[in-house]
């Protein structure tokens, strides 16, 4: 994980909990090597920032939405917005916010 795919607002895995980066946090992450690692994207975390899973009758895929955004899962694990593959929780958010305008919600672990 690079420090510049990162911003504040992402979450990442600290000693193997989720937390959400603060810029002291990022600061700390770009002036020498940190225990934060990427957290995999997975159904869980798309429900929790309100996407929900939606049938099509002609497709073998799973497909989830907020009514913004359409995503795909593929059999590698990783979903797909258009030819776009996200891998990682921080990703996600990312490509959300520059696509949208919008952060993603997780009152789960937003402080």
């Amino acid at each position: 994980m690079k420090a510049s795919e990162l911003r504040p607002g992402n979450f990442v895995l600290k000693q193997d909990q989720v937390i959400e980066l603060t810029p002291e946090i990022l600061i700390s992450f770009w002036e020498k090597d940190s225990d934060l690692s990427p957290i995999p994207i997975d159904e869980q975390w798309l429900k929790r920032f309100g996407f929900e899973e939606i049938k099509y009758a002609d497709s073998k895929s799973k497909w989830f939405s907020d009514d913004v955004l359409e995503l795909e899962l593929k059999r590698n694990g990783c979903f797909i917005f258009k030819t776009f593959e996200i891998a990682y929780v921080h990703q996600f958010q990312n490509v959300y916010l520059d696509l949208t305008g919008d952060e993603l919600v997780c009152d789960e672990y937003s402080h």
